[in-house]
């Protein structure tokens, strides 16, 4: 058996996690013991097979969003298009419309990877974005 890679611990009645490899302390910020003992066992699961990590994640972040995977950039242009001001929306569209966000349109929330982000034309639309904000 291998050993445990986090460890729980008390400190005035706060839960925290030790990570044994790092040395790392985190708060849980919870008094509640089977809260606690939860979070641990499952990082130590993913540990063991990390593969369930990306499984895990999505599932609760479904719980909370049941919309969550299959969301996708253009929604979230959509609506962040949607806000301000009259002129601000109308630059927000424009920069949308915008080649390099095409590589972005489709993409899920959940599957977009770093690489796709900050790619140098798609990077450059980003900032285009928030100087019209």
């Amino acid at each position: 058996m291998n050993k445990q890679r986090y460890w729980l611990y008390q400190r005035n009645g706060v839960y925290y996690l030790h990570d044994s490899q790092t040395g790392a302390r985190e708060s849980l910020k919870t008094r509640n013991k089977r809260e606690a003992e939860h979070v641990r066992s499952t990082r130590n699961a993913v540990c063991e097979r990390p593969a369930i990590g990306a499984s895990l994640a999505k599932a609760y972040l479904t719980s909370q969003d049941p919309k969550l995977l299959a969301r996708t950039w253009q929604e979230v242009m959509d609506e962040f298009c949607s806000r301000g001001k009259p002129e601000t929306q109308a630059y927000r569209r424009a920069v949308a419309a915008r080649e390099p966000q095409s590589r972005l349109r489709k993409l899920k929330l959940l599957e977009t990877t770093a690489e796709d982000l900050i790619s140098a034309p798609t990077y450059h639309v980003c900032r285009s974005f928030c100087r019209g904000a």
